[in-house]
């Protein structure tokens, strides 16, 4: 309820905690209270763009910062689709596709204008529906480096594939290299970008696969330099 927002913000801000990160399923009101608790501990906001909210609002709502290119990812989705499966259809994914040159470039010149950063982790993608970039993992040798626990994790990626179809999957590759035009026109426009890996996703080596996002910024075509810098100068900033 919006009611209980402030007190848990406020015990937050106390307690010493940097920022908040907010999730896709928190209603509009809900996202409105915590933007306004948010601004008056000032604590920065995170994450993923409601379901309820759009990215469009999000953008306007003061955010610091969108996590995964969520809300750009499922543009012109109707929300009762985005509720039926949690987000994870082909109608989704290949929302990408569908996307018109004069959408992307409306919503890169919001994001420039609203100072919003992205964090796109585009190896939680790839690891998703390229069986080649799994393997790759395993069979190099900074794999050994890994806890023999986190490498039976890492070896499991079953979960992964229960929650996520073969053909979202699907859709999910035909999309990647639109993500990658988007993430270019941020860099042109002047948006922030930063590189991140999420967190404890199967496949994942700790420390190195941030690597692997750096060479995907490359991929996207930013020049080496801009790629380095969003995992250096960019954070800091």
């Amino acid at each position: 309820e919006p009611a209980a927002v402030e007190p848990l913000v406020a015990d937050y801000a106390e307690t010493g905690f940097w920022g908040l990160k907010v999730y896709h399923t928190v209603s509009p009101d809900v996202f409105d209270a915590i933007m306004a608790s948010a601004r008056a501990h000032e604590l920065p906001v995170m994450g993923h763009v409601p379901f309820d909210v759009g990215i469009d609002a999000t953008l306007e709502s003061g955010i610091t910062s969108i996590e995964h290119l969520r809300g750009y990812d499922f543009d012109g989705v109707p929300v009762a689709s985005l509720w039926a499966d949690g987000g994870r259809s082909r109608e989704r994914f290949s929302s990408w596709n569908r996307m018109t040159a004069e959408r992307r470039d409306e919503l890169v010149n919001k994001t420039v204008a609203a100072g919003v950063w992205n964090v796109p982790t585009l190896a939680v993608n790839r690891m998703l529906f390229d069986p080649s970039a799994r393997a790759a993992v395993i069979d190099h040798p900074r794999f050994v480096r890994l806890l023999p626990a986190m490498q039976q994790g890492m070896q499991d990626l079953a979960g992964l594939d229960a929650i996520f179809s073969a053909d979202s999957r699907d859709a999910l590759s035909e999309a990647y290299p639109v993500m990658l035009e988007f993430i270019k026109a941020l860099s042109d426009a002047g948006a922030g970008l930063m590189t991140g890996t999420d967190s404890a996703v199967p496949g994942y080596v700790p420390g190195f696969t941030v690597i692997d996002e750096i060479q995907s910024f490359a991929d996207a075509g930013l020049t080496p330099f801009q790629a380095l810098q969003a995992s250096t100068i960019a954070p800091a900033q």
